[in-house]
């Protein structure tokens, strides 16, 4: 989950993002493969359940894939995806 709402959904900056962090997680063991990025506006709520922007959607422009909650939804981890839904507050 990465928070670009406060970068203007630029696209550029979510990339460099993703390459360090990329970078990191496979220095310290995990899997490329098992690992996913999102971005999201944490404070606004924007791409959490739903893409959606009080700014006109710009971020639809560039990312087309789920939402964090689709994308925990199709993990392991969870038994349903209201055991986690209820949890975000918005």
């Amino acid at each position: 989950m990465l928070n670009v709402g406060q970068c203007k959904w630029d696209r550029t900056r979510y990339e460099e993002i993703v390459d360090v962090l990329r970078t990191f997680l496979k220095e310290t063991g995990f899997h490329s493969s098992k690992v996913s990025f999102v971005p999201v506006a944490a404070f606004t709520g924007v791409n959490l359940v739903e893409l959606r922007s009080p700014e006109g959607d710009p971020l639809r422009a560039w990312y087309s894939g789920p939402t964090l909650v689709a994308l925990l939804g199709t993990s392991d981890c969870f038994p349903s995806p209201l055991s986690y839904t209820n949890l975000l507050i918005f």
